[in-house]
């Protein structure tokens, strides 16, 4: 069987150690991405408006022996992909895919683009770190910008309606509101309010 040119683009890139980040805008055959986490982040708008979005981050390898070839973050959002990639660290796809849509207007909202997130030593490149000494992934949405009230508001609303009203007025007050007392608001007993909560929070579930 004959050497096919792209065969011949792999040694040498293998060879050579790979390629410069600055090849990444031009894929090589039989690139192939192995997602480490996927999920949904909060991406916002300069008018203040907020959006979700789906994202797969994870490692890309390349060849048909599969060669590691670095980290890559791809944000998805009406039918729009954006993507970071690096070859050393998963934080710098995070950050090169903050500026890809940074460019577009759009400000991505995570843990890991915060200075108070820090990797967690050696799994780093993992995602996993600290956020202010609470243990979280640099995908999880930004506490200090209000990522994770944005994300839980836009998934409360894809709920039906009844959902989103026993959710809501459970946790409206701090303590949250009891069972009985939800059910006293919306003419339901107790037990039925237990029941809806339940089905609210597994759709939240499958939703993320």
């Amino acid at each position: 069987m004959g050497v096919r040119p792209e065969d011949i683009e792999i040694v040498a890139a293998s060879a050579s150690g790979g390629r410069d980040d600055t090849d990444w805008g031009r894929p090589m055959s039989w690139d192939h991405m192995r997602p480490t986490k996927e999920g949904r982040c909060v991406l916002s708008a300069p008018d203040g408006t907020t959006a979700l979005a789906r994202f797969s981050l994870g490692t890309v390898e390349t060849g048909r022996r599969r060669l590691f070839r670095g980290y890559r973050l791809v944000v998805e959002r009406d039918g729009e992909s954006f993507v970071g990639n690096d070859r050393h660290h998963m934080i710098e796809a995070v950050r090169d895919c903050a500026r890809a849509l940074e460019a577009e207007g759009l400000r991505l909202l995570v843990m890991g683009l915060s200075d108070s997130f820090a990797g967690s030593g050696l799994s780093a490149n993992s995602g996993d770190g600290y956020w202010d000494d609470q243990p979280g992934h640099m995908m999880d949405p930004a506490p200090h910008a209000g990522g994770l009230d944005v994300l839980l508001e836009h998934l409360i609303g894809a709920l039906p309606e009844r959902q989103q009203r026993v959710l809501r007025l459970r946790r409206s007050s701090d303590p949250p509101r009891t069972l009985a007392e939800v059910g006293e608001a919306l003419g339901l007993t107790r037990e039925r309010v237990r029941q809806i909560e339940a089905q609210a929070i597994r759709r939240l579930k499958e939703i993320v």
